[in-house]
């Protein structure tokens, strides 16, 4: 059975993930920015740098693992 053969996942090229630890990157220091802006804002002074840059390391990681998966997928 010639078509039963496994698909190998495309390589992914080195621009490929320097873009992706770019958007990572961008992705935390928006939210550090963002929570900034909220203790400004509402005198809340370490909870929002604490709070942006946790759920902008979670929402991260979640972003890797997302277009990891979709790029093993085939998927563009």
């Amino acid at each position: 059975m010639q078509g039963s053969e496994p698909k190998k996942p495309k390589e992914a090229s080195p621009w490929e993930l320097a873009g992706l630890g770019m958007e990572f990157c961008f992705i935390i220091v928006g939210s550090v920015f963002i929570g900034n802006y909220l203790d400004s804002k509402f005198g809340i002074s370490p909870l929002g740098i604490l709070g942006g840059s946790a759920i902008g390391f979670t929402y991260g990681i979640y972003y890797i693992l997302y277009r990891v998966s979709k790029h093993e997928k085939g998927e563009k």
